[in-house]
């Protein structure tokens, strides 16, 4: 049995503190971003550029060991250049970035220490909102196994989640949901694991 703590803030003091600094910051321009696209205000192109610079800087600049940190560094990595890729209405991919998220993804599936399962969903959703091709499947599995443990069975019950870890609505809801729904019909059509 893998050991985890499921209380988000708590999990996250817990972390490298220049780690966790990213993350709340990471939090509060996603606030930032919302409330901007709620308000319909926009946020100054200065401002969004030192944001995002400053986030990828501080993330390039971590190197940590630990499978969950490093899980986490690049999936805050992958939700910053998606953000900017959606921003400047760009397709292209990263594929250095994604295939050192899927390697970071397979070491913290089998890391005896698992971050909250919030945490956890917001990572695989930004795998397969991210990914193209064969991939998509490699963690199929693992995400499956993630929803039916937080009985989750909707992409409304997903995006709530999201939006207690760190989502910005009006930029991942469409891509989100085009990758998820999918994933949930397939869900759905599984009978549920029985423990013996």
């Amino acid at each position: 049995m893998k050991k985890t703590t499921q209380d988000p803030e708590a999990f996250i003091k817990t972390l490298d503190p220049r780690l966790a600094n990213v993350w709340r910051d990471l939090q509060e321009f996603s606030t930032l971003g919302n409330l901007a696209y709620q308000t319909d205000r926009k946020l100054q192109p200065n401002t969004f550029s030192e944001i995002m610079i400053s986030i990828l800087y501080r993330l390039v600049a971590l190197t940590p060991e630990n499978p969950v940190e490093n899980a986490i560094r690049l999936g805050m990595m992958t939700f910053t250049a998606s953000i900017f890729f959606r921003w400047r209405d760009m397709k292209q991919r990263q594929a250095y970035l994604d295939g050192s998220f899927r390697d970071a993804l397979g070491k913290l599936r089998k890391a005896s220490v698992q971050p909250p399962r919030t945490v956890v969903l917001w990572l695989l959703v930004l795998w397969e909102m991210n990914v193209q091709g064969d991939d998509c499947d490699e963690f199929l599995e693992w995400t499956c196994e993630v929803l039916r443990d937080m009985g989750i069975s909707s992409w409304n019950g997903i995006r709530e989640v999201l939006k207690k870890v760190t989502w910005i609505d009006c930029l991942f809801n469409t891509p989100g949901r085009r990758a998820f729904e999918p994933i949930l019909v397939q869900l759905s059509r599984r009978p549920p694991e029985i423990e013996l």
